[in-house]
């Protein structure tokens, strides 16, 4: 699902993609977004946040190529 809500620690976050019934969620990082300044620890806190709530966030870029999100998929969905 792309766009998922998630409630982790009083806050709202939205996963870029997620499958929610196993938890994992895809997140985008890209200087685009998160290239301002500070972002880099409002990432790490929202990681953590979403972590600590169980779930496993699977940081990808620009460079991150199909095959390796196919394997991300594969993993999370215990193929």
């Amino acid at each position: 699902l792309q766009q998922f809500r998630v409630h982790a620690e009083g806050k709202v976050h939205r996963l870029d993609y997620a499958w929610p019934h196993v938890m994992h969620g895809l997140e985008y990082f890209g200087a685009t977004v998160h290239g301002q300044p500070g972002a880099v620890h409002a990432d790490s806190g929202r990681t953590r946040r979403l972590q600590s709530a169980g779930w496993m966030i699977w940081p990808i870029t620009s460079r991150t190529t199909a095959n390796e999100i196919i394997a991300i998929a594969r993993f999370a969905l215990g193929l």
